[in-house]
């Protein structure tokens, strides 16, 4: 599959992040002086973007610009987002085995609680025990996964609401195979403003890989928020709530 053109490049960098300095634009695209310069007059010449004043100068798109569809060689590995849950849990599954981790991962997307981006589309439940201190702990991490070019901030906004009982939570981004990873800048400030971790997800082989962009803020959430989810979760998942007690009976907890 072809790379996407620098022109769309910059096209698409626009409609993700909105108005931006030159100097940013060049960074993040990694474009010479005299690449952006060209590309820069030939859109300003196309009417697809125009100047804007402020430190250094920047770029915006036009209405028209905002009407282009960038990245045309470019598409999703699947056929919707539903179809990323599978694999994102078998990638997860995979890591706790190899880091030896008790871990419960499910795929809590179809949970449907009263409330805005109340479930997360994947869940993760490690336990670990502490023989000598007699305690033991549970961790939730929570992923909102989107696919290729189908997400905006509201990503971020799930979930952070899903911090009230997870420990940490994550934005699963779905990234087009030989595309560059470009036009974060603006979601990964968001999503550390608000503790979100931010992860790209990639084709790999038969399956996918991530890629961490941004780690999660760690998170304390309150026992009774985390019993609500877990009950909720359990009581509409029996085969988990099982797996999760065998879990449990192997530590000895």
């Amino acid at each position: 599959m072809a790379k996407s053109s620098d022109k769309d490049r910059l096209i698409w960098f626009l409609q993700e992040q909105g108005r931006s300095s030159n100097r940013n634009v060049r960074s993040t695209l990694a474009l010479s002086d005299e690449r952006y310069a060209k590309i820069r007059q030939e859109l300003l010449d196309d009417g697809v973007i125009e100047k804007v004043t402020g430190q250094g100068g920047g770029v915006q798109l036009t209405n028209a610009g905002l009407k282009v569809k960038t990245l045309p060689n470019s598409c999703s590995s699947v056929e919707n987002e539903k179809a990323l849950y599978v694999p994102l849990v078998k990638v997860l599954e995979s890591e706790s085995e190899e880091n030896e981790e008790p871990a419960l991962i499910i795929d809590t997307s179809a949970l449907r609680k009263s409330g805005k981006w109340s479930n997360p589309d994947i869940s993760k439940i490690s336990l670990r025990k502490f023989d000598i201190l007699k305690i033991h702990k549970i961790q939730i991490t929570t992923f909102e996964v989107k696919q290729w070019k189908r997400w905006n901030i509201d990503s971020v906004f799930e979930a952070a609401s899903h911090r009230r009982f997870a420990h940490e939570a994550y934005v699963v981004l779905e990234w087009a195979k030989n595309e560059p990873v470009v036009g974060l800048e603006e979601i990964t400030a968001v999503c550390s403003r608000f503790g979100v971790g931010l992860l790209t997800l990639h084709p790999y082989y038969n399956s996918f890989r991530y890629d961490i962009q941004l780690e999660a803020e760690k998170n304390t959430p309150t026992e009774d928020y985390m019993e609500e989810f877990l009950g909720y979760v359990f009581d509409k998942n029996k085969a988990a709530h099982e797996r999760y007690e065998n879990l449990c009976s192997q530590l000895g907890i």
